[in-house]
């Protein structure tokens, strides 16, 4: 199917069976996964088909209705951040911390520059100081408090189950210290997370191509 198919298909999510609460929007909702679609199945049977497949995880899940969209948001983030299945209910819990807490030094803000960059339509593992700055960015969660106004990509199965089950946990920080095996570790607070930069700092001066520098 060409491009524009799926997209005149995406301008009538009510006929994809894409939630109310997804705001008309199907970004977040389409599933990655391994479809069999017939020979001549259309833009909207193939959306149809991986809008349901991410309603029937969140079902599976007993993510009660109402808060489907915070879970695909949260999901959208982990997806975003994760490398490891094993990281995917950690990161969860940071970000759940970081909203949840009232000051704890993080001010409700995500930080996550995953979001930064998808609301400056770049993906980067780092952004620009511009992009970091930039208060127009409705994704900039460097600036914004709370939630992104949507999820920032379309969450797996095992990144929805992250969401829906964070695991138990004080941290307010996590980072990558490894781009590449995406060894992440955690931090509850600023100084023990700056020490952790400081590990993928060194591996980046090291080794820049890895992280995309």
């Amino acid at each position: 199917q060409p491009l524009a198919s799926y997209a005149a298909a995406a301008k009538n999510t009510g006929a994809l069976g894409l939630p109310a609460q997804a705001g008309g929007k199907v970004e977040g909702w389409l599933m990655p996964s391994t479809y069999e679609f017939p020979d001549k199945a259309t833009a909207k049977t193939q959306l149809t088909m991986m809008i349901k497949e991410t309603v029937n995880t969140l079902t599976k899940l007993g993510v009660p209705k109402d808060q489907w969209q915070k879970t695909i948001v949260l999901a959208s983030l982990v997806e975003a951040e994760a490398k490891l299945d094993v990281d995917r209910p950690k990161i969860a819990r940071v970000f759940l911390n970081r909203v949840e807490t009232q000051g704890g030094g993080t001010y409700g803000l995500l930080q996550s520059d995953a979001a930064v960059s998808y609301g400056a339509k770049r993906r980067a593992l780092f952004p620009t100081k511009a992009e970091l700055a930039d208060a127009s960015n409705p994704y900039n969660t460097r600036i914004h408090p709370g939630w992104p106004p949507g999820p920032i990509s379309n969450p797996g199965a095992a990144s929805i189950k992250g969401a829906a089950q964070p695991a138990a946990g004080n941290w307010f920080y996590f980072v990558a210290v490894n781009p590449i095996t995406g060894e992440t570790r955690y931090a509850e607070t600023l100084d023990e997370h700056n020490r952790n930069v400081a590990l993928l700092d060194a591996y980046c001066r090291e080794k820049p191509k890895d992280c995309g520098l």
